[in-house]
């Protein structure tokens, strides 16, 4: 079979370099991944796959607290949206390239942050959307700011570096449990545990914002 033929059908024949660990040179070193127990956080990895022509479709994995690769756009994203647009208050922001009159990204009243995977949470805090914070702080680069840009909600990510902030409001889904089920933050509180199957996280106030732990 010729190297034309079988770009043609990739599919069938498509085969990749190495997984490697995922770098910006010179802006970086290796991007630190989700957090796993005991506070770890594993680089990403990527791998390109052996092309034939100029374009390469790459994969991107973060690597959990068994070691095993969670890919992030093929699996983990398209699992946390499927959750997301289910969700009442989420619902109303969905945002696909498909929709004739979707909604301005920078009117979302909510900021996704990914506290883990394996289970995979999500904590959404309330914000005061404006189109300057928007342009300002959304997610612009592939994973480098530490964040995945969202196919469901178009213009909004899932954070993974950043610390969330302490905001009234708050609540938290994950994708193992069923579409559109959600649970707030109690109001007041300077600690919360979040418990997932096997898994804990705990969330101690520090200052402003939550110091993330992943326990178990």
């Amino acid at each position: 079979m010729t190297a034309s033929l079988c770009a043609l059908i990739a599919a069938g024949c498509a085969s990749y370099h190495p997984w490697i660990v995922l770098t910006f040179p010179p802006l970086s070193g290796p991007i630190p991944g989700a957090l796993n127990i005991g506070d770890a956080r594993p680089p990403i990895q990527t791998r390109c796959e052996i092309a034939y022509n100029t374009y390469s479709k790459c994969d991107y994995a973060f690597i959990d607290s068994d070691g095993k690769r969670i890919d992030i756009f093929g699996e983990l994203m398209v699992a946390l949206d499927a959750h997301a647009e289910r969700t009442a208050e989420l619902k109303p922001w969905v945002n696909k390239i498909d929709m004739e009159n979707p909604p301005d990204p920078s009117r979302v009243p909510y900021k996704m942050f990914l506290l883990s995977i394996s289970p995979a949470i999500v904590l959404a805090t309330p914000i005061r959307p404006s189109r300057s914070e928007y342009y300002k702080t959304h997610c612009s680069t592939l994973l480098f700011k530490g964040c995945i840009q969202s196919q469901g909600f178009r213009g909004s990510a899932y954070w993974f570096h950043e610390s969330p902030p302490i905001v009234d409001g708050s609540f938290w889904f994950t994708s193992d449990e069923p579409q559109g089920a959600v649970h707030y933050l109690k109001k007041g509180e300077a600690a919360h545990e979040i418990t997932v199957g096997q898994a804990m996280l705990r969330l101690v106030q520090a200052d402003t914002r939550w110091s993330v732990q992943r326990v178990k």
